[in-house]
């Protein structure tokens, strides 16, 4: 037979790829969900997905950077990847999105154009 320290490291290697394989089928399945949740606009406050001063301002370039960051073996563009399992990312938040509409003086606030249009 074989050494038990051998089996047992076999045996650590395979739960180790399960676990890694887990852990990036739910990062997957968290990314699907907040992309679909902002494109059906599930909450009535709709608040953005990404801080306003954040570089990434898109699920597809979130994908895009956790495959080049936490993947490894030249995978390439995973949104284009889930594209094709008919799984597409397509929320992307604009300056229009971070933009704070609430009006907080009549004076002031009604001479922005970008409130006026959205009244």
């Amino acid at each position: 037979g074989r050494h038990p320290d051998k089996v047992w490291e076999e045996a650590r290697a395979a739960a180790v790829g399960e676990t890694h394989k887990c852990i990036v089928r739910r990062v997957l399945c968290v990314l699907l969900l907040l992309d679909r949740a902002k494109e059906t606009t599930v909450l009535e406050a709709d608040p953005c997905l990404f801080c306003p001063d954040s570089t990434i301002k898109s699920t597809r370039q979130m994908a895009i950077e956790f495959a080049r960051s936490f993947l490894s073996g030249g995978i390439g563009d995973l949104a284009k990847h889930l594209a094709y399992m008919d799984a597409p990312l397509a929320h992307a938040q604009t300056a229009h999105h971070e933009f704070n509409f609430t009006v907080q003086s009549l004076a002031t606030d009604l001479r922005d154009g970008a409130r006026l249009c959205r009244l």
